[in-house]
């Protein structure tokens, strides 16, 4: 049993943790239920942040969306979130990954180290995007994986397959250079214009 903040108590299981990074200090979990109030604070301070799309468990659609959830286990925190949300308007069996994806500041867990599924400056970042497509890819009617990043609205009109159409941090990552992501196009999500990155989830597995 760990204490969180002054009045819960969460029973964390080695079954829970999906993957130990930091030599075992940060866990990455799939969240459940069970895990609410450890969300809530997480969002609490997602909204100080000014972090609208993380600000609540409702504006993180946790009903609507799975989530994977970095745990700093010595205290049970959340500290950082990526979510997969099936999208048949997209295309009839693609999941997209890294929704809602948010780490708050937390100043005692590095930001650059190799990990495992992290090998850029947040390990978190391909550990839970590395879960993501695990789940979606056990769903049964599964057939891709994609995340999207903002692109302006130039940026849209002048789209074309080359590097200068990739978003700074994709741009120099590893998944780019070792065929996991790569560019399919861009797309409206609620209005806003989007490169898709379809994933490929079985490179990424070998490489990892």
């Amino acid at each position: 049993m760990v204490r969180v903040g002054r009045r819960q108590m969460v029973d964390i299981t080695d079954k829970e943790i999906l993957r130990t990074f930091f030599d075992g200090k940060i866990g990455c979990i799939e969240y459940s239920d069970k895990w609410l109030p450890q969300l809530e604070q997480f969002c609490s301070i997602a909204k100080d942040c000014g972090y609208e799309n993380n600000s609540s468990p409702e504006a993180m659609k946790v009903d609507e969306i799975q989530y994977h959830c970095m745990v700093h286990i010595p205290t049970n925190e959340i500290y950082a979130v990526a979510g997969v949300q099936y999208m048949p308007e997209y295309k009839e069996g693609y999941y997209r990954i890294w929704t809602r994806l948010c780490r708050i500041p937390k100043s005692d867990i590095p930001m650059t180290r190799a990990t495992r599924y992290g090998r850029g400056e947040m390990p978190e970042f391909d550990g839970l995007l590395y879960f993501n497509c695990e789940w979606a890819s056990k769903q049964p009617n599964f057939k891709a994986t994609f995340g999207t990043t903002l692109a302006n609205k130039a940026y849209a009109d002048n789209y074309v397959r080359s590097s200068n159409t990739i978003t700074d941090y994709v741009k120099r990552h590893w998944w780019l250079k070792k065929g996991i992501a790569e560019p399919e196009g861009i797309t409206e999500f609620y209005t806003v214009p989007q490169v898709v990155w379809r994933m490929h989830f079985d490179k990424f597995k070998e490489l990892s």
